[in-house]
Protein backbone atom coordinates (compact mmCIF):
# COMPACT_ATOMS: atom_id res chain seq x y z
CA UNK A 1 0.00 0.00 0.00
CA UNK A 2 2.79 2.40 -0.90
CA UNK A 3 0.31 4.90 -2.39
CA UNK A 4 -1.02 5.46 1.14
CA UNK A 5 2.36 6.67 2.24
CA UNK A 6 3.81 10.14 2.00
CA UNK A 7 6.52 10.50 -0.59
CA UNK A 8 9.85 11.94 0.39
CA UNK A 9 9.32 11.38 4.11
CA UNK A 10 11.34 9.06 6.28
CA UNK A 11 9.55 5.97 7.47
CA UNK A 12 10.11 2.49 8.73
CA UNK A 13 12.70 0.04 7.50
CA UNK A 14 11.42 -2.26 4.75
CA UNK A 15 12.77 -5.58 3.55
CA UNK A 16 16.12 -5.17 1.84
CA UNK A 17 17.10 -2.12 3.90
CA UNK A 18 15.00 0.44 2.01
CA UNK A 19 12.94 2.95 3.96
CA UNK A 20 9.19 3.22 3.50
CA UNK A 21 7.45 6.53 4.01
CA UNK A 22 4.93 6.86 6.86
CA UNK A 23 1.20 6.30 6.18
CA UNK A 24 -1.03 9.17 5.14
CA UNK A 25 -2.72 11.05 7.98
CA UNK A 26 -6.42 11.96 7.87
CA UNK A 27 -8.63 14.05 10.18
CA UNK A 28 -12.33 13.15 10.41
CA UNK A 29 -14.61 15.90 11.78
CA UNK A 30 -18.20 15.08 12.74
CA UNK A 31 -20.29 16.07 15.75
CA UNK A 32 -21.59 12.48 16.00
CA UNK A 33 -19.03 10.21 17.77
CA UNK A 34 -20.40 7.08 16.06
CA UNK A 35 -19.93 8.67 12.63
CA UNK A 36 -16.29 9.55 13.29
CA UNK A 37 -15.59 6.06 14.64
CA UNK A 38 -17.21 4.32 11.66
CA UNK A 39 -15.18 6.40 9.19
CA UNK A 40 -12.01 5.89 11.24
CA UNK A 41 -12.57 2.13 11.36
CA UNK A 42 -12.86 1.88 7.57
CA UNK A 43 -9.79 4.02 6.99
CA UNK A 44 -7.53 2.53 9.65
CA UNK A 45 -8.41 -0.90 8.28
CA UNK A 46 -6.89 0.25 4.99
CA UNK A 47 -3.64 1.54 6.51
CA UNK A 48 -4.32 5.23 7.07
CA UNK A 49 -3.50 7.08 10.28
CA UNK A 50 -6.77 8.65 11.44
CA UNK A 51 -7.48 11.35 14.01
CA UNK A 52 -11.07 12.21 14.90
CA UNK A 53 -12.78 15.14 16.55
CA UNK A 54 -16.38 15.79 17.48
CA UNK A 55 -15.74 19.48 18.16
CA UNK A 56 -15.57 21.53 14.97
CA UNK A 57 -14.63 24.72 16.84
CA UNK A 58 -10.96 23.74 17.12
CA UNK A 59 -10.44 22.27 13.66
CA UNK A 60 -8.62 25.22 12.10
CA UNK A 61 -6.12 25.32 14.97
CA UNK A 62 -5.70 21.54 14.88
CA UNK A 63 -5.02 21.54 11.13
CA UNK A 64 -2.51 24.38 11.56
CA UNK A 65 -0.78 22.49 14.39
CA UNK A 66 -0.75 19.00 12.85
CA UNK A 67 0.36 17.65 9.49
CA UNK A 68 -2.71 16.19 7.76
CA UNK A 69 -2.78 14.87 4.23
CA UNK A 70 -6.58 15.13 4.01
CA UNK A 71 -9.54 16.36 6.11
CA UNK A 72 -13.06 14.90 6.07
CA UNK A 73 -15.81 17.29 7.20
CA UNK A 74 -19.44 16.55 8.05
CA UNK A 75 -21.77 18.93 6.19
CA UNK A 76 -24.06 19.71 9.12
CA UNK A 77 -22.84 20.21 12.67
CA UNK A 78 -24.34 22.33 15.45
CA UNK A 79 -23.10 25.87 14.97
CA UNK A 80 -20.90 24.93 12.00
CA UNK A 81 -21.31 23.79 8.46
CA UNK A 82 -18.66 21.68 6.80
CA UNK A 83 -18.55 24.20 3.96
CA UNK A 84 -17.88 27.06 6.40
CA UNK A 85 -15.05 25.03 7.91
CA UNK A 86 -13.72 24.29 4.42
CA UNK A 87 -13.73 28.00 3.68
CA UNK A 88 -11.87 28.68 6.95
CA UNK A 89 -9.29 26.01 6.11
CA UNK A 90 -8.85 27.35 2.59
CA UNK A 91 -8.22 30.78 4.07
CA UNK A 92 -5.54 29.46 6.41
CA UNK A 93 -1.97 30.18 5.30
CA UNK A 94 -0.50 27.45 3.14
CA UNK A 95 -3.54 25.13 3.25
CA UNK A 96 -5.11 25.88 -0.14
CA UNK A 97 -3.85 22.51 -1.42
CA UNK A 98 -5.16 20.41 1.50
CA UNK A 99 -7.62 17.84 0.09
CA UNK A 100 -11.06 18.16 1.70
CA UNK A 101 -14.06 15.82 1.58
CA UNK A 102 -17.55 16.92 2.62
CA UNK A 103 -19.76 14.14 4.00
CA UNK A 104 -23.47 14.75 3.53
CA UNK A 105 -26.64 12.76 4.12
CA UNK A 106 -28.79 15.35 2.36
CA UNK A 107 -28.94 16.51 -1.21
CA UNK A 108 -26.83 19.63 -1.60
CA UNK A 109 -28.34 22.76 -3.07
CA UNK A 110 -26.99 24.04 -6.36
CA UNK A 111 -25.37 26.89 -4.42
CA UNK A 112 -23.63 24.44 -2.07
CA UNK A 113 -22.40 22.35 -5.00
CA UNK A 114 -21.02 25.48 -6.66
CA UNK A 115 -19.35 26.43 -3.39
CA UNK A 116 -17.75 22.96 -3.20
CA UNK A 117 -16.41 23.39 -6.73
CA UNK A 118 -15.07 26.87 -5.96
CA UNK A 119 -13.37 25.61 -2.78
CA UNK A 120 -12.10 22.39 -4.35
CA UNK A 121 -14.05 20.20 -1.92
CA UNK A 122 -14.98 16.64 -2.91
CA UNK A 123 -18.45 15.39 -1.93
CA UNK A 124 -19.20 11.97 -0.41
CA UNK A 125 -22.79 10.95 0.29
CA UNK A 126 -23.80 9.23 3.53
CA UNK A 127 -24.32 6.45 4.15
CA UNK A 128 -21.25 5.19 2.35
CA UNK A 129 -19.41 1.92 2.00
CA UNK A 130 -15.86 1.88 3.28
CA UNK A 131 -14.49 1.29 -0.21
CA UNK A 132 -16.36 4.35 -1.55
CA UNK A 133 -14.79 6.69 0.98
CA UNK A 134 -11.43 5.00 0.55
CA UNK A 135 -11.70 5.29 -3.24
CA UNK A 136 -12.44 8.99 -2.94
CA UNK A 137 -9.38 9.42 -0.70
CA UNK A 138 -7.17 7.45 -3.10
CA UNK A 139 -8.33 9.67 -5.94
CA UNK A 140 -7.51 12.84 -4.02
CA UNK A 141 -4.15 11.57 -2.77
CA UNK A 142 -3.06 10.08 -6.09
CA UNK A 143 -3.91 6.45 -5.38
CA UNK A 144 -3.41 3.43 -7.60
CA UNK A 145 -5.27 2.64 -10.81
CA UNK A 146 -7.27 0.01 -8.89
CA UNK A 147 -8.81 2.67 -6.65
CA UNK A 148 -11.16 3.46 -9.51
CA UNK A 149 -13.04 0.22 -8.84
CA UNK A 150 -14.36 1.69 -5.59
CA UNK A 151 -16.01 4.40 -7.65
CA UNK A 152 -18.18 1.98 -9.62
CA UNK A 153 -20.99 2.12 -7.05
CA UNK A 154 -20.63 5.82 -6.19
CA UNK A 155 -23.96 7.56 -6.95
CA UNK A 156 -22.32 11.00 -7.28
CA UNK A 157 -19.76 9.96 -9.81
Amino acid sequence: MAFLRRTGSPGGEAAGGSRTPPPRRVLVVDDEPMATEVAAYHLRDRGLLVDTTNDPSGVRAQVARESYDLVILDAMMPGYSGLDLAEDLRGADGRRDLPLILLTAKELTLGDRERCLRLGVAIQRKPFKGEQLYGRICDLLGGPEGAGEAWATDPLR
